[in-house]
């Protein structure tokens, strides 16, 4: 009987024992999972699939001009705007992704969130800027902004795109510019949910950086080429017009 109850406090102990060091190890698997979905990175509400809702979007044409855009600019870029989709994702190490469709193309600007300005060229590689990303709290909810600064233009220059996600589930966009000896110019812009938020997105790589000024650059690039197709068509079809009009003309004399 004594034999038997000390074998019965010696199970109990090794179950106790094991069962506290299954406790440990369960607690240690989601330590372990907290702790990766801190590197990760918290969820963010802008991650995802946009598309820009035109009735809560003002005219980039103030912007465009305010970086010494030709007038005609604005325009053509307020007309090829009618539909807009924005892509925001977050990759591995922190790496911000936004690519911003139109029917001319994509543009993709990536740039480490948090991490100190780096150098970067347009795309023509005639200027260069500093770029940098960086989150704000702004009521409660976090802004992201990817911020430019012209340092050939000379001290107080700096573009700044940002977005924040509202009650709605409306994604508001500040473009705004920074100018050194004048006032701030700031255009809003309002995005409708397409898909996400995402979150964490794991893999890949980001297509090279490229900022606020190189990728208007490069718009309104796409703007000319667009425009140029047209009136060449236009061209066109006028020279063939004309002449068969022509030729049926000298066949009426004959």
């Amino acid at each position: 009987m004594r034999s038997f109850f000390k074998q019965g406090i010696l199970g109990g102990g090794i179950l106790l024992t094991s069962l506290g060091y299954t406790s440990l190890k369960v607690h240690r698997v989601y330590a372990d999972q907290a702790e990766q979905e801190a590197e990760m990175g918290k969820p963010r509400p802008q991650i995802g699939e946009w598309r820009r809702w035109k009735e809560e979007s003002q005219s980039l044409g103030p912007f465009l001009k305010g970086i010494g855009a030709p007038a005609i600019a604005t325009f053509f870029v307020d007309a090829i705007l009618v539909k807009n989709d924005l892509s925001i994702q977050l990759k591995e190490e922190n790496l911000l992704e936004v690519t911003d469709k139109t029917m001319l193309g994509s543009n993709v600007t990536s740039v480490q969130l948090g991490a100190e300005e780096k150098e970067c060229k347009t795309r023509g590689g005639r200027k260069k800027f500093m770029m940098s990303a960086f989150e704000t709290e702004e009521e409660g909810e976090e802004r992201i902004t990817v911020q430019c600064r012209l340092f050939q233009r000379g001290p107080g220059w700096y573009t700044q795109q940002s977005w924040i996600v509202d009650e709605d589930d409306v994604l508001r966009e500040n473009m705004v510019l920074k100018r050194a000896d004048d006032d701030d110019v700031m255009v809003k812009r309002a995005y409708r949910r397409l898909s996400g938020p995402g979150g964490h997105i794991a893999g890949g790589s980001g297509a090279g950086a490229s900022g606020d000024e190189g990728t208007v650059e490069s718009s309104w690039n796409r703007v000319m080429y667009g425009v140029a197709g047209v009136c060449t068509v236009c061209l066109v079809t006028w020279l063939l017009t004309s002449s068969r009009g022509g030729s049926a003309s000298s066949r009426d004399n004959k």
